[in-house]
């Protein structure tokens, strides 16, 4: 018998290892890792975020279909990607300005780094919602 959990792991957290989106190769700051910590899709977190991100999309939506900005539509739910990665960090590590300054993870600051890092976002968001990365096994199988 065993036991597959996802829900302690989508809860605390687990790490994303940041990957260069050109080479594939893990991304460091003066030689430590990069990387994210993500809530994941079996948590209450998620939930919450994404019933909030959805509200907040659908009711956007609804209004921009209403004035018929065609245009609208897509930026915003380009925002919700953001808003929902947003909403799944908990901290990061090693992220840093090109000055050199830690870059201090909050959820103002995750919004201006996946806006401004789309393919960041990509990497985040493909990590949270892949159930793999929030298992702990436990059992003999």
């Amino acid at each position: 018998m065993f036991d597959i959990d996802t829900t302690a792991l989508s809860e605390a957290g687990a790490w994303c290892p940041l990957r260069h989106p050109a080479s594939g190769q893990p991304l460091t700051s003066d030689g430590e890792p990069v990387r994210v910590r993500l809530a994941g899709p079996d948590g209450a977190r998620f939930r919450t975020a994404r019933r909030q991100v959805r509200d907040a999309l659908l009711e956007r939506l609804t209004i921009a279909r209403d004035r018929g900005d065609a245009a609208a539509l897509a930026q915003l739910e380009a925002e919700a990607e953001i808003e929902m990665a947003a909403a799944l960090t908990l901290d990061w590590e090693n992220v840093r300005l090109p000055s050199g300054e830690v870059f201090a993870c909050s959820p103002d600051n995750a919004r201006r780094l996946y806006r401004d890092l789309p393919w960041l976002l990509a990497q985040v968001g493909g990590f949270a919602a892949e159930r793999a990365n929030f298992i702990t096994a436990s059992g003999n199988g």
